[in-house]
């Protein structure tokens, strides 16, 4: 066996990666929770006092947006929204 004359060096194999990778359970859990979140969450807003429109669509609108946000970063794999 040889070695590479820098030890600090990063190793050069390629990985194989499956051209369509399966959806992880854990992933989908995690979107469907996701969702529910925000589906329980809009319903105790709904019936608490800030079911008024002056207070109810603005926080049932900004939770929304970022609902689908992390649920399609989510969906597409990116590294920042796993952490």
């Amino acid at each position: 066996m040889s070695e590479s004359p820098n030890p600090y060096q990063a190793p050069a194999a390629t990985l194989p990666v499956p051209a369509n990778p399966s959806m992880p359970p854990a992933l989908l859990a995690t979107l469907a929770c996701y969702l529910l979140h925000y589906v329980l969450e809009v319903l105790s807003l709904w019936k608490s006092a800030a079911g008024e429109a002056g207070l109810f669509l603005p926080v049932a609108t900004i939770n929304g947006i970022y609902c689908m946000a992390m649920c399609l970063a989510l969906w597409r794999r990116w590294q920042w929204a796993r952490v």
